[in-house]
């Protein structure tokens, strides 16, 4: 489990040895042992990186293989969608 509302919920009270996530405005994700052995502090920098990279290292799968191509670009209109945005500042 990555998100929740809080840092904590009723996952890890159930499970012991499960990781607690928070955020940091930071380059680099961090866990420190001395602190807190369950929490890892993700840096949102380094998060959106990873995230690119991965889906640019997918995206470049799919260009390789013709299976996993054939398994993903039907589903690709259910995941994308195109939303207008609206110009100024106004609710």
């Amino acid at each position: 489990m990555l998100h929740s509302f809080g840092s904590a919920a009723q996952f890890h009270d159930r499970n012991g040895e499960a990781f607690l996530f928070g955020y940091h405005d930071g380059g680099m994700h961090m866990r420190n042992l001395d602190v807190d052995p369950r929490l890892v502090m993700i840096g949102s920098a380094s998060f959106l990186n990873d995230v690119i990279s991965a889906l640019s290292e997918f995206m470049d799968a799919c260009g390789t293989s013709p299976e996993l191509r054939t398994r993903v670009e039907p589903r690709l209109p259910r995941v994308l969608a195109v939303v207008p945005l609206t110009t100024g500042c106004g609710a």
